[in-house]
């Protein structure tokens, strides 16, 4: 933030494969992405988001902050950014459950880089294991994830929700077949693994980055090319919370969650997994408290 004024944020500029600054000091860089790595599935986007923000743990020196490790070819992405910014990324967040595949692959590829998990799941599935005796691979405190960036990018991270058991996805070597992911999902019903899904709020901009019990903000004619299920869990162009993918758990900590991310005065609510160049821009406050209440995870 910059004299208290909001600096507005677009990603109308969306394009795949390339870092696009949607607002001073942040990029955003939209993949293309099979959920599970199956091909029966739709191909969606998949967000990386790259901050630069002052870090109070070092002095308040600029860094660059890299959320989600997607495919590794936003890698060449992320070091032209630190090129023309003349900084290193440092840290590295996995900001849910699920995205976590490539987190060694980019730990490897920034030898420097810290990666920051949360506790709840990704300490103990496959791609976590990897990491488990690095010495850059740290677990975010659950009660204050990002105390580095307090005041510039808040954090919740939000438990007590469930999701999908670990798999040996494709992209693993794992089989793929129709059957097979039915069965995955429907064997998985209803969804009980503990998970986390880190939320985020870029101060300046006012925009949320919800985890993914967020729903996917989708075109209407990108929805209707899913398949049955997909459109059965997804909605299009609204804001909505993933009740089905991501159950309550535990009531008082999901309301607890709610009520910080509640009072963050946002303007923007944005999903990794949106439509290129889309997400709720204006009004994001008023739209995601509305989604809440009409999930029933907090009284209207």
């Amino acid at each position: 933030m910059s004299n208290g004024q909001i600096v507005p944020l677009s990603i109308s500029g969306e394009t795949w494969g390339k870092a696009v600054e949607a607002s001073p000091g942040v990029w955003v860089i939209a993949t293309r992405h099979l959920p599970a790595g199956s091909k029966y599935n739709p191909e969606i986007n998949n967000r990386c988001l790259v901050f630069k923000l002052n870090d109070s743990s070092a002095d308040g020196k600029p860094v660059l902050l890299v959320v989600n490790a997607v495919d590794g070819a936003a890698m060449a992405e992320v070091r032209r950014i630190e090129q023309e910014t003349k900084l290193k990324a440092k840290y590295l967040i996995a900001p849910g459950a699920g995205h976590s595949l490539h987190l060694a692959e980019w730990h490897d590829a920034f030898p420097d880089i810290i990666v920051l998990a949360g506790p709840a799941r990704i300490p103990r599935v496959a791609a976590g294991k990897k990491l488990t005796a690095s010495s850059r691979f740290k677990i975010f405190d659950q009660g204050d994830p990002l105390p580095m960036f307090k005041g510039v990018l808040e954090a919740v991270n939000f438990d007590g929700i469930g999701g999908f058991k670990e798999i040996h996805t494709p992209y693993e070597g794992g089989r793929d077949s129709m059957f097979g992911m039915i069965w995955t999902m429907l064997s998985n019903m209803p969804p009980k693994d503990p998970h986390d899904e880190l939320w985020l709020y870029h101060v300046a901009s006012r925009t949320i980055f919800g985890g993914e019990n967020l729903g996917w903000n989708l075109g209407k004619k990108e929805l209707a090319a899913m398949n049955f299920m997909m459109r059965m869990m997804m909605k299009a162009e609204q804001v909505y919370i993933m009740t089905g993918p991501r159950p309550v758990l535990d009531k008082a900590k999901v309301a607890g969650h709610w009520a910080k991310i509640l009072t963050w005065p946002a303007e923007n609510v944005f999903s990794y997994h949106d439509t290129l160049g889309t997400g709720q821009v204006g009004g994001g406050q008023a739209a995601l408290r509305a989604a809440v209440i009409k999930a029933k995870q907090i009284a209207a």
